[in-house]
């Protein structure tokens, strides 16, 4: 596969990426892991896989069992863990949860979604980059009202 259209960056991540799949043993242990953290989010969307509330469902996972599951995860070596939702970022210990896993050297990848005011998203987006050290962020940019899924807010 050609890189040539890369960064030098993307370029080293991707041979990186290619490496480790050539030695990969999906048998033994995943390569990626989604984890919806919370089912809370602002919009529940129709469209959304997650069954998207408002509020957390009080049978999320607390800071604890977090915390444990994130060791289990770091037992299969250091997949990609992507933390989902929901919106993750409506949980209070989602630094926390993000910052244990780093320790383990896993690449994570958050995702933001702009129902809140752009400087606060602009702010939430630098926190996930500098503070908890997220390898990639998705972010969903739609607004209330401009989404195509009409019956969906």
């Amino acid at each position: 596969m050609t890189t040539s259209h890369l960064t030098q960056r993307a370029a080293s991540e991707r041979s990186l990426h290619d490496q480790r799949m050539e030695v990969a043993d999906f048998n033994q242990s995943p390569f990626t892991i989604a984890w919806e953290v919370t089912r809370a989010c602002a919009f529940a969307c129709v469209h959304c896989r997650a069954d998207a509330q408002h509020h957390a469902d009080p049978r999320e996972l607390n800071t604890e069992e977090s915390l444990r599951l994130i060791d289990r995860i770091k037992d299969f070596g250091s997949p990609i863990l992507i933390f989902t939702g929901g919106d993750p970022m409506m949980r209070k210990d989602l630094f926390e949860l993000i910052s244990t896993s780093r320790d383990g050297a896993q690449k994570v990848v958050g995702k933001v979604y702009a129902e809140r005011n752009d400087e606060k998203v602009a702010e939430a987006v630098r926190d996930l980059k500098s503070k908890a050290s997220v390898a990639r962020l998705i972010a969903n940019l739609e607004k209330r009202g401009l989404s195509r899924y009409p019956k969906g807010r």
